[in-house]
């Protein structure tokens, strides 16, 4: 397609070579039904959007099948259907699709996209979310689980031992980590939905990670429990009315909190620590 530019963005000619990037990487990860295939196009997407964005036509022409394929594949995981592998990879691919409004994971001053702490990018809230927005994160939350299963797929025990970056978790400490927290920011909807500005408490996430579950117990588990607690978030979700949004809980040490913020971050948390992985298993050839 010819891509235009508008004030401010970058050449077309880069664009082009990113977008084509792109297309490619999904290409071969349709071909190949592997998990770093789907990595590998996720992380041109990003690219795509966040660090070439296009006009919004072109934006809408190149995601449209996409979000197609993420609302079917979102409501047969919610219903229990069976999923065929490369379904439920394709549908993993879709958790890192930058967006270009309201929160974004995206390059500010002086980062890169090398930082192996942050593959997709730092959060970032500028204005609350749009109705289709809020649709939009809270289908990031309802396939984390999808996404993190398929970037754990056939990997080994000591690959699974493996940290995602120098002095950084194992891989096995991601997996246990992500219940751990969404654990805690579903017990936080509900107490701002049931509680005028309830102060919530916060935990060790860095010791947590520590304790013997979190080390040895088989990634399974997690993922069961990361099954489950989402089945039940997202229903919550999306019985909220515009207002529930509004709500909020005072975090101890960053303040107030609206729950229409707390979706964008965990829209963003689930992809931040999956791309960890896929972004490891990229670097290692797994």
């Amino acid at each position: 397609m010819a891509l235009a530019r508008e004030p401010g963005h970058p050449d077309p000619v880069s664009q082009k070579n990113v977008v084509q990037k792109c297309v490619n990487a999904a290409e071969r990860s349709a071909t190949l039904g592997s998990v770093l295939g789907i990595a590998e196009f996720g992380a041109f997407f990003v690219q795509a959007f966040v660090r070439n964005p296009v006009v919004a036509s072109q934006q809408a022409e190149m995601i449209k099948e996409v979000h197609k394929f993420q609302d079917d594949s979102v409501e047969k995981h919610l219903r229990r259907v069976p999923l065929k592998r490369d379904f439920a990879e394709k549908s993993a691919a879709l958790s890192f699709r930058g967006e270009s409004t309201c929160v974004q994971t995206k390059l500010i001053s002086g980062e890169t996209m090398t930082d192996p702490r942050f593959p997709i990018g730092k959060f970032h809230y500028e204005t609350p979310p749009s109705e289709e927005q809020r649709e939009k994160f809270i289908a990031d939350v309802a396939q984390t689980p999808l996404a993190m299963r398929a970037a754990i797929e056939g990997l080994s025990q000591p690959q699974l031992e493996t940290p995602y970056r120098e002095g950084g978790w194992t891989v096995r400490q991601v997996v246990h980590h992500v219940p751990d927290s969404h654990m805690n920011a579903y017990i936080r909807f509900k107490l701002a939905l049931t509680e005028d500005e309830p102060t919530i408490k916060p935990y060790a996430e860095d010791r947590w990670a520590e304790l013997a579950d979190t080390k040895s117990t088989p990634i399974e588990v997690s993922l069961v429990m990361l099954d489950s607690l989402h089945q039940r978030w997202v229903e919550l979700l999306r019985s909220l009315e515009p207002g529930d949004w509004k709500r909020q809980f005072r975090h101890p040490e960053i303040g107030v909190v609206a729950l229409e913020k707390n979706v964008a971050l965990y829209s963003w948390h689930g992809r931040h620590h999956v791309s960890h992985i896929t972004e490891l298993r990229r670097r290692m050839g797994w």
